[in-house]
């Protein structure tokens, strides 16, 4: 098994990401999966809440013999730019680009968690190219964060993924948070796959 750092565009911005391959021996063409993380909690939230991921990407190559990539949205740590619900869609869509074009990846599938896993939803909706996802505990749309958008910006900033001085435009950053819902899109999935794990105690996503 073989892990790289590589770095992802994103229009303007630069995301900063980890992909994992089968060692020698493994098929020359593989399945691919990209693996989203959810939206940080709490001081250090920024850097908690991807932290794990490429050791995932890395067991995942190496025990499925799968081709792993894991990307930091934008503002996470190592990539450009700042938090909105738009434009980490946008990063979603590409990462699904890159992990596309690889040479050895036929085929593409998404793992997200939490709000990742809601934009893994959005993004297989408008991308054909995407074969199924998978979500843990991923909101079925947004509105409680459209209630209260300072609340969000608060939290986003406390967990660095959102920069001083950010949003440039508060009325374009806060209009996905109403009109993104994956229950909406999960329909357009159809008759491709789509896995949702939910705990039955989880409070806060429902």
């Amino acid at each position: 098994m073989t892990a790289e750092q590589v770095t992802i565009a994103s229009g303007e911005e630069r995301l900063a990401g980890v992909l994992a391959l089968p060692g020698p021996g493994a098929p020359q063409h593989l399945p691919g999966v990209l693996i989203v993380h959810g939206f940080p909690s709490g001081p250090g939230g920024g850097a908690n809440s991807p932290v794990t991921f490429p050791e995932l990407a890395e067991r995942i190559a190496g025990e499925m013999g799968w081709a792993a990539l894991t990307a930091n949205l934008r503002g996470m740590p190592g990539s450009s730019g700042s938090f909105s619900l738009g434009d980490w869609l946008a990063d979603v869509l590409a990462a699904t680009d890159f992990l596309v074009r690889h040479p050895r990846v036929t085929a593409v599938w998404l793992v997200g968690f939490g709000a990742g896993g809601a934009l893994c939803v959005a993004a297989a909706a408008a991308a054909r190219r995407v074969r199924g996802v998978a979500c843990l505990a991923a909101p079925a749309d947004f509105l409680n964060w459209a209630r209260e958008p300072e609340r969000l910006l608060a939290r986003g900033r406390e967990g660095g993924a959102i920069a001083p001085g950010q949003p440039a435009d508060w009325d374009v950053w806060v209009a996905p948070l109403r009109r993104l819902a994956a229950a909406a899109r999960a329909a357009a999935l159809a008759p491709r796959p789509l896995l949702l794990l939910h705990g039955a105690d989880d409070e806060e996503v429902a």
